[in-house]
């Protein structure tokens, strides 16, 4: 199996509008309050979403977990892969202990830290190791599962600034990165920002 190298193409559940990625939360056509983010990885990555009432707190709900993936090549055949070998161990995965982009341009509202790193497939015990990033607008975006965190509460930050890596702790069962976003009391749709995401891919 050879490893080809990064994706130029990045696989999302939700489709991008093209806005500012320092304003304020928006409304979508259909009436859907969203907050769109600066990509979370340089490389391609793949998020599964927690649709409306599968999570109930804020941080959780309507969030965002996303796994860096590469193509790889087998057999002369190509398709994205999550991770190497068995999976069995956290070095197997792409992603793991690579850089974690700050959402916004914001401060560092909170850190939290779980030194306990879980094995893949095997589920640990919350909280998970976190930053919490604060808006000046109040829109607080969450990030968790984190490790090494070069960040400290509060920092400002610029969008796409290197403030962790990915990790696998709290209740997580591979390595990746949960996103989370509410104003107040109100869950926010994620949404990446696309033309960000294109300069990442052209450095």
């Amino acid at each position: 199996m050879r490893l080809v190298g990064t994706a130029t193409i990045t696989i999302f559940s939700l489709f991008a509008l093209f806005a500012c990625s320092a304003g304020p939360p928006s409304l979508d056509d259909n009436g859907i309050d969203f907050v769109l983010i600066h990509p979370p990885f340089s490389e391609a990555y793949s998020c599964s979403e927690h649709w409306d009432g599968q999570l109930p707190y804020l941080g959780d709900s309507l969030g965002s977990d996303c796994t860096i993936g590469k193509l790889v090549e087998n057999d002369g055949r190509l398709w994205m892969r999550k991770y190497q070998h068995s999976g069995l161990e956290n070095e197997d995965w792409y992603g793991y202990g690579l850089n974690v982009l700050a959402p916004c341009d914001c401060t560092v509202a909170n850190i939290r830290v779980n030194p306990e790193e879980n094995l893949p497939g095997q589920l640990g015990k919350p909280p998970a190791s976190s930053i919490t990033f604060e808006r000046s607008d109040g829109t607080l975006i969450f990030l968790a599962h984190v490790k090494d965190i070069q960040v400290s509460e509060g920092n400002q930050v610029n969008a796409g600034a290197i403030v962790a890596s990915v990790g696998n702790n709290g209740y997580s069962r591979q390595p990746h990165v949960h996103i989370g976003a509410w104003r107040g009391k109100e869950a926010l749709q994620i949404r990446f920002d696309q033309k960000r995401m294109r300069s990442e891919h052209k450095k």
